[in-house]
């Protein structure tokens, strides 16, 4: 055999080498962290070793969407939150559902992801959730949480609650109601650090408890988007991005 021929066939069997399984656990997971979770998934069937590789990543991505029935797309959820090591964080959780019914699941799921030091929350609901689905109030006392978006919800009465949200940078509301303004200042207030501020079609129902004290501005404030004139100026005026649109 030609030492061409024989060169032609090492280089043919090492191109079979699976050099993504070579990678350590803790790299693998870091990939699967930027993919959906059900794509993310799908890999447990490559071999033993990536059967459960999946669960221990740190960043979930439901969508019910992908999915053909709600009933299945909470069970799936439910499976994967209970089917991780306990011990395990979860850093980043996204839900998107289309469904009306969920206020239970809702409750349950943010209780659970509280429980392992949630740094990233984002809760994308549909449009006629925004009258049915109440955030729960618990999330707001996260020592942890970095990052809270919500979509299409209610912010019930949160004034018998200790809110403290001492890490929270990044604040999105988007078509979020709330009971009153008091309701609505005392989660900002609950912000010292604050960052990146932005609400969207909010809409609060109570107008006579509106706040008429000036209230000081937020320090760290970087950018800021607000579309309603329930939020102060004084609390947004030394943003060093600011973008106020009144619709």
């Amino acid at each position: 055999m030609s030492s061409s021929s024989h060169k032609k066939r090492r280089l043919r069997k090492s191109s079979k080498v699976d050099r993504i399984s070579d990678l350590p656990d803790s790299i693998l997971c870091h990939i699967l962290y930027f993919l959906p979770t059900k794509l993310a998934a799908t890999t447990s069937v490559l071999s033993k070793r990536w059967k459960l590789l999946w669960l221990s990543v740190l960043a979930f991505d439901f969508d019910s969407s992908r999915f053909k029935t709600s009933d299945l797309f909470l069970r799936v959820v439910y499976s994967t939150i209970y089917r991780r090591d306990i011990a395990l964080p979860i850093h980043s959780f996204h839900l998107k559902s289309r469904s009306w019914d969920i206020q239970k699941d809702v409750n349950q799921f943010v209780y659970l992801v509280g429980q392992r030091g949630i740094l990233n929350l984002c809760l994308d609901l549909s449009k006629i959730c925004r009258y049915i689905i109440e955030l729960p109030t618990t999330i707001l006392s996260s020592g942890t949480l970095k990052v809270l978006k919500l979509r299409n919800l209610i912010v019930g009465d949160n004034s018998q609650v200790d809110l403290h949200l001492p890490s929270l940078k990044t604040l999105h509301l988007n078509r979020v109601d709330f009971e009153c303004h008091e309701h609505l200042m005392k989660i900002l207030l609950s912000c010292p650090i604050l960052e990146d501020l932005e609400t969207k079609l909010c809409c609060v129902m109570d107008f006579q408890s509106r706040f008429s004290d000036e209230f000081a501005a937020f320090p760290n404030l970087i950018k800021a988007r607000i579309t309603e004139f329930y939020i102060p100026l004084s609390m947004v005026c030394k943003a060093k991005t600011l973008h106020i649109e009144v619709v």
